[in-house]
């Protein structure tokens, strides 16, 4: 079990490092957004990027996933290289043909987020953007499942790099504010995708015609993309209303706050990309329930320390940064918005049922409940808390969510999660947590040692309470020995 755990780690510091320079792009141009972007158009930005992430999750169309899902079992019939070609040609297909379509309506999008038409033109770029970001889903994919991880980081790396020098130019040297912004994404993305059309998919395609090879993607996918609908309606439609109900400036500052936070939600799809593969892989083996089972709780355990961690000392880090005191009012919800991420985090490990039994349409159930709660949440806390209110409306809708999934698809694949030892990590965090956040001293370096401390402390006291088993404790202790030696042999040349 440990050694299917130690290789999915390893996957997730492979591809999870490719995942974060895919996505750490907003990241690294803090400093430069807080300097020359004002509080209330880094709220515009968070729109457009908004705008951005939906249609990156509607118009694949269920595609992208489709294509996860019977990667390895083309690959066992021989049929991937027909299965690919479909694909690819009607991801591009619709892609473009339905982009097409919405940029008729641009002004009409503008009016609905802005009141007016003035953000038309960014949302052509937005368009663009999208449609090439669709398209360097399936290769980046193609290289996570084929275990390609230096490529993958490379394509990812050389992608980031692009975005961010075309960034800096149309930004500082051409003074284009968000839309060099634009530009610069564009160009990285634009340019990458061209090279893995080049590279990765036309060496593995046949094009051979077989619309049964999409159909049976799309029957997969389609109702993940209808869900998405709602968690997309769940999971954005904070911005949306703080937008609506208060003003830009509060939008751009839950924008920040959230964007710091969803460094968190980085760690969890990094930890979710190097699962994947192993959860499909394992779908035939004899023990694969205890190894479901024993993933959930591994992960709650990993990410709970990580947001630990984080929260401790992520101010440390953004300080020298970001000194703009707008940008700062909203760190507040940084703690709400970490804990959402990490219960997110737990829908790869608790759809076991849906996703290997194709039950995917009963994501629609969840998840559209739960953006109802969100907005109807988001309408009395917004009001009654600011712009704090959303990410408590988030932490709340997302905790549902999560749990109507775990009880819908166990339904169809019982897996027996261990739910007293997960609720038992999550207090302790959440304990620990309060503990070093409270701490005040006035000097820095005992509050950063008593931080340690408790980091410290934290595994210990979950050993105390026998959360794991023996056999955990044994194979832990012989990789500390064997790493010891390592050590050692290494001091000794």
């Amino acid at each position: 079990m440990l050694d299917k755990v130690k290789k999915i780690g390893t996957n997730t510091v492979y591809y999870g490092l490719g995942n974060i320079l895919n996505k750490s792009l907003g990241f690294i141009l803090i400093p430069i957004y807080a300097r020359v972007i004002p509080i209330e158009q880094y709220g515009v930005l968070a729109i457009l990027e908004l705008i951005i992430l939906l249609l990156l999750a509607l118009l694949t169309f269920g595609i992208t996933s489709g294509h996860e899902r019977f990667f390895f079992l083309e690959k066992d019939k021989n049929e991937y290289s027909k299965f690919l070609f479909n694909n690819v040609f009607g991801l591009f297909f619709l892609s473009i043909a339905s982009l097409s379509i919405v940029s008729f309506f641009k002004p009409h999008i503008s009016v609905f987020f802005w009141g007016k038409i003035d953000y038309s033109h960014l949302i052509l770029l937005v368009l663009v953007i999208s449609f090439v970001e669709i398209n360097n889903l399936i290769p980046l994919q193609i290289l996570q499942y084929e275990g390609k991880p230096l490529k993958y980081i490379i394509t990812n790396l050389v992608r980031l790099l692009l975005s961010v020098l075309g960034t800096i130019y149309f930004v500082i040297s051409k003074k284009l504010g968000i839309e060099g912004i634009l530009y610069g994404r564009l160009i990285g993305s634009g340019l990458t995708m061209i090279f893995q059309l080049f590279n990765v998919i036309i060496p593995r395609i046949s094009i051979k015609f077989d619309f049964s090879k999409i159909s049976m993607t799309m029957r997969y996918g389609l109702p993940l993309t209808v869900s998405l609908i709602g968690y997309l309606i769940f999971s954005s439609s904070d911005r949306y209303m703080i937008n609506w109900l208060l003003d830009e400036r509060s939008t751009g500052m839950y924008g920040f706050g959230f964007k710091i936070a969803n460094i968190v939600m980085l760690m969890v799809q990094s930890i979710g990309i190097g699962y994947l593969p192993s959860m499909y892989r394992q779908e035939k083996q004899v023990d694969n329930v205890r190894f479901y089972r024993k993933m959930l709780f591994y992960y709650t355990f990993i990410m709970s320390y990580s947001v630990l961690f984080f929260l401790f000392f992520y101010k440390i880090l953004l300080w020298p940064l970001v000194q703009n005191k707008e940008y700062w009012s909203g760190i507040v919800i940084v703690p709400v918005m970490s804990l959402a991420f990490l219960i997110m985090g737990m829908n790869y490990f608790v759809n076991i049922g849906l996703t290997l039994k194709n039950k995917t349409r009963y994501y629609i159930i969840p998840t559209f409940f739960s953006a109802f709660v969100n907005i109807g949440l988001n309408l009395i806390f917004i009001k009654r808390f600011g712009f704090i209110g959303a990410a408590y409306s988030a932490l709340i809708s997302q905790s549902i969510n999560t749990l109507l999934i775990a009880v819908i698809a166990n339904r169809f694949m019982a897996i027996g999660f261990e739910w007293k030892k997960i609720f038992m990590v999550l207090i302790l965090v959440f304990i620990f947590f309060i503990i070093g956040a409270e701490v005040y001293t006035g000097s820095k370096i005992l509050v950063a040692i008593i931080r340690i401390s408790l980091l410290l402390l934290f595994p210990f006291v979950l050993y105390k309470l026998n959360l794991f088993e023996s056999i955990e404790i044994q194979r832990l202790k012989e990789g500390i020995f064997n790493l010891k030696s390592r050590i050692f042999s290494f001091l000794n040349l």
